[in-house]
């Protein structure tokens, strides 16, 4: 990801980056519409639909806005960003950031063996470490992130529905079920499983020198084919010695991640097999759908330096046709599970009560809201949903926990990640699983 501005022009945006042979995100089909959903004037007084919306005839696209001699900040792009070009500001969307087309209409760059988007850039800052681990600064970001997630499944709404057996079981059930079994030929292996994985600390500190590399991502793993430089070949000095530390406590981490798939992971994969599916066996009126982003955790949502709004939500290439609550567990899972002994509502409750500030359960009426009435566009989950979403939470973590330990300790695959930012992500893995189990 690379920030770029235009010359002579005081408007930022984002550069994003991937390897060409990475599937086209979903979105690209409805890049049109959705952009209409989420565009709206700076000065809109309403999130949900039916405020404010730029005016564009039926069937038209946005008039572009266009980058003239943009230059990136830290280092000379591959792309010339000569297709994209304005000297406006960049559409204000809803707090989802939209990416910007080309002036000859295309959402997506190929060239030089890259993907290239152009996105506004989002002011703001995600809820740090310290913040998720302090009560208040966390309750308050799981309250206004679970609104901000209504207000953009409220625009998303509004985008055509795609075509699908009213039977099909959602992606989220779909996916889960898929990966569990997947999983499962080496999760039930118990005992026998310490012999195909690295046994002590040590072992795993030197798997994972060779596998989790501070490089800035810049080169695809793919193109480095697994070969990575161990640690002597990474920079020296000080930034060696972090670097060690890092190492070594993650190392520790993927220590406890490997006892726990042993010792309790033939019981607990086979417990959400079967909450799973019962899920999945329920009849298809319970199963809900909408345009859902799918990957919002606690990186995604941006807030304002005083930490009283959201500014933005990033990164929606994982966007579909899923359950609404999808979202919500996913939000909520990224905060640390410690919250639950220290406040009085769960991680999940304040984000769905956040949700529920747009959402209603009459939604399409006009009810009170505060000195005003408006119309509710969002439905609240129904208990059904809730039941969905708290599953969804045991299984994010406990699938998040066996693919660190199934893609370092079993397929060697390479990561471009800190030591240190890896080891509190499987940290609070490791955490959230210990909790439910």
């Amino acid at each position: 990801m690379y920030r770029i501005r235009l010359a002579a022009n005081p408007f930022y945006y984002a550069l994003k980056v991937s390897p060409e042979s990475q599937p086209v995100a979903r979105w690209h089909g409805l890049a049109d519409p959705l952009a209409r959903a989420m565009a709206e004037p700076a000065d809109a007084s309403s999130d949900v639909p039916g405020g404010p919306t730029l005016d564009v005839p039926r069937g038209e696209s946005i008039s572009p806005p266009s980058l003239l001699n943009a230059a990136v900040a830290d280092r000379d792009s591959l792309l010339s960003l000569n297709s994209f070009s304005s000297t406006e500001a960049p559409f204000h969307s809803g707090l989802l950031a939209v990416p910007v087309p080309t002036a000859d209409g295309r959402w997506v760059v190929f060239e030089h063996g890259r993907q290239w988007q152009c996105i506004p850039w989002v002011e703001g800052t995600a809820c740090t470490d310290r913040e998720a681990m302090d009560p208040t600064a966390a309750s308050r970001a799981l309250l206004l992130g679970g609104e901000a997630i209504a207000r953009v499944q409220a625009r998303l709404s509004t985008l055509p529905e795609p075509t699908h057996p009213s039977n099909e079981i959602p992606r989220c059930l779909r996916d889960r079920m898929q990966r569990l079994q997947e999983l499962s030929p080496w999760v039930l292996s118990g005992s026998s499983l310490r012999e195909r994985l690295p046994n002590t600390t040590a072992r795993w500190r030197a798997l994972l020198e060779r596998c989790v590399t501070g490089n800035d991502g810049s080169v695809p793993a793919s193109e480095l084919g697994g070969n990575v430089p161990p640690i002597h070949a990474l920079p020296t000095g000080p930034q060696r010695e972090a670097a060690q530390v890092g190492y070594q406590e993650l190392a520790q981490r993927m220590m406890s991640a490997t006892d726990c798939m042993v010792e309790r992971g033939v019981i607990m994969h086979r417990k959400l097999v079967s909450e799973l599916q019962q899920h999945i066996e329920q009849p298809p009126a319970h199963w809900r759908r909408a345009w859902v982003l799918r990957d919002v955790h606690r990186e995604h949502i941006l807030f304002s330096a005083n930490r009283e709004r959201v500014t933005g939500i990033i990164d929606h290439d994982a966007m579909d046709w899923d359950c609404p609550v999808v979202d919500l567990a996913r939000w909520a899972g990224s905060f640390p599970v410690q919250l639950e002994q220290r406040s009085a509502i769960t991680r999940l409750g304040l984000a769905v009560d956040g949700y529920n500030r747009i959402a209603s359960a009459n939604h399409g009426l006009g009810l009170a809201d505060g000195a005003e009435a408006r119309p509710f566009f969002l439905q609240s989950p129904t208990p059904e949903e809730l039941a969905l979403s708290e599953t969804l939470l045991r299984l994010n973590a406990w699938v998040g926990m066996a693919n660190w330990v199934d893609w370092i300790g079993l397929r060697r695959r390479v990561f471009f990640s800190s030591p240190e930012s890896l080891s509190n992500r499987i940290s609070g893995l490791i955490d959230s699983v210990c909790h439910f189990c």
